[in-house]
């Protein structure tokens, strides 16, 4: 696989591990994940395992339309 290099795959804590690697190496403060599924359930289900990896809340749409955290 060409790409190989730049997929990151594995059980939650060895994503975290490796997203959390990588960060440091380059010396960022976050980084932007993409699943690509077929199916929309299973890349949901991929982010909410992103999600429970790195302890993240939910975003909550508040009336203004605006997203602020939970």
């Amino acid at each position: 696989m060409q790409n190989r290099g730049r997929v990151v795959s594995g059980t939650p804590e060895q994503v975290h591990a490796e997203l959390t690697q990588i960060a440091a190496e380059y010396e960022v403060d976050e980084v932007t994940a993409v699943t690509i599924t077929a199916d929309f359930q299973d890349r949901r289900r991929s982010y909410e395992l992103l999600a429970e990896a790195f302890a993240l809340t939910p975003a909550q749409e508040v009336a203004s339309g605006q997203v602020v955290a939970a």
